[in-house]
């Protein structure tokens, strides 16, 4: 009994690693993928003045992709999108996936953005209170938020 119970338990995490090197290898062309945080900024990266035009480059969708295991045999994925508005309203979705459950969880922040030299500040929406700052910089196709990368898309 034991044994019969172990095979279907086989094929799923079998499955969800499949499922893993997958996603890496399709999230890889279009954002970021494991923990790969960045030291230093790659050359080019100088800050953006507080400028209008230095604002204008960070207006778009920008998202970061992270896959990992769970220490239990579990694959996941959590993906983080920033969409700047040029109006100055600004939303991050996150969605948390458990590749091996085939469940999801996602939460929505709404807000708005405004830039400051070097400095990129998200306040949020109510009910919701506070804002939170980052340093940012733009390397060609790639936004910084202090040293966490996201791929334009």
């Amino acid at each position: 009994m034991t044994r019969g119970r172990a095979r279907p338990r086989r094929a799923v995490l079998a499955a969800g690693a499949m499922a893993a090197l997958l996603l890496s290898a399709a999230c890889d062309e279009g954002g970021t993928v494991g923990l790969r945080t960045p030291a230093t900024i790659p050359a080019g990266g100088a800050p953006l003045p507080g400028s209008a035009a230095g604002a204008r480059e960070v207006v778009g969708t920008w998202t970061r992709t992270l896959a990992f295991s769970d220490g239990f045999g579990g694959f996941n994925t959590s993906e983080t999108t920033w969409t700047f508005a040029p109006t100055g309203a600004a939303t991050r979705l996150v969605i948390a996936r458990n590749l091996g459950a085939a469940v999801a969880d996602t939460v929505t922040t709404r807000g708005t953005w405004t830039s400051s030299g070097n400095q990129l500040t998200f306040s949020f929406d109510p009910p919701l209170t506070g804002a939170v700052s980052y340093r940012y910089r733009i390397v060609p196709d790639t936004l910084y938020l202090d040293d966490l990368a996201f791929a334009r898309r």
